[in-house]
């Protein structure tokens, strides 16, 4: 479920509000992984919503990725008719209203959120020392193929 809340003096600026859901579990039916997404204009810029929940399990990062793409690219705001960054010259085919093939791609902010079950396999102390000294992707990717060794 996913609940935007607005105080009553701001439902003026809000408009072209859309909604679409994706279930991402056992082949794609189960709804107990998926999203919820909700797009929306507020003083005229574009603003996407998504909450999911990924699978869980750190073997699981690779599917749990394409979760990520399948939710991004499945989500249908086809309807919406908000302020999108045009990436297009106009006549490129594409009507005004289509959302591109990632729903992310042409609105201006994205709050994606929720239960994605990423997991560091490093204690805290060490992860805090990667991010300290600029280096948390070298060294998850050093970890990563020192456990495909083993």
């Amino acid at each position: 479920h996913l609940i935007i809340l607005v105080r009553r003096e701001m439902i003026w600026v809000i408009r072209d509000v859309q909604s679409s859901t994706v279930a991402c579990g056992a082949g794609g039916v189960m709804r107990n992984k998926g999203a919820v997404g909700i797009v929306l204009t507020i003083f005229g810029s574009s603003v996407l919503f998504i909450t999911s929940h990924l699978r869980a399990h750190t073997s699981k990062v690779k599917e749990r990725n394409l979760d990520a793409v399948r939710i991004a690219s499945s989500l249908d705001f086809s309807r919406y008719h908000g302020n999108k960054r045009d990436s297009e010259p106009s006549g490129g085919g594409k009507e005004e209203s289509e959302m591109p093939l990632d729903c992310t791609d042409k609105v201006d902010c994205v709050f994606w959120f929720g239960d994605l079950n990423y997991r560091l396999t490093c204690d805290r102390e060490a992860a805090d020392t990667a991010i300290t000294d600029n280096q948390l992707e070298d060294r998850i990717l050093y970890k990563s193929k020192q456990d495909s060794v083993t």
